[in-house]
């Protein structure tokens, strides 16, 4: 016949382990959490010039002009195709993009800074996070850029 005192601590253990199980999935969940926000933190906006660059590489102006939110037949105001040509075309000074590559994006109010290096010149671009357009970026760097967007942004850069 067990003892009245047998299971005396039982549930203590029991509680303790469930307790430091709660506390490892909510750590684990929260690694997660962070290791798929730096991962996807600027994708569209950099997979956006990466495209932009890729149809300048094949030459195909008219497709990366409508990136900029313009087609050919019906340009921007400020922004027409001869001058997106003579901006980005084969006489321009990145006619030879095949070396061109995202390097660096920052987060900044409503868009993203893109970074790249064309040829080993570096150009900054702004994509609109509302339409994904690109343009030519205001800053070379976000002027209200806190350190914590800071800190995302280089960690998705690494990835």
């Amino acid at each position: 016949m067990p003892g009245f005192l047998d299971q005396y601590g039982a549930s203590d253990v029991q509680r303790e382990r469930f307790v430091k199980w709660f506390i490892w999935g909510v750590v684990g969940a929260l690694v997660l959490w962070f290791a798929v926000s730096v991962v996807r933190h600027n994708r569209p906006h950099r997979g956006q010039v990466r495209q932009f660059l890729a149809e300048l590489e094949r030459r195909d102006y008219e497709k990366a002009y409508r990136h900029w939110g313009c087609t050919a037949d019906a340009p921007c105001r400020d922004y027409g195709f001869d001058k997106f040509l003579e901006d980005w075309g084969p006489s321009s000074r990145y006619g030879n993009v095949s070396r061109a590559r995202v390097v660096q994006s920052q987060a900044c109010g409503t868009g993203v800074i893109v970074t790249a290096s064309l040829d080993g010149q570096i150009e900054r671009l702004w994509v609109e996070t509302a339409d994904l357009t690109v343009g030519f970026s205001p800053w070379d760097k976000c002027p209200e850029a806190s350190a914590g967007k800071m800190i995302l942004d280089r960690l998705s850069d690494l990835l």
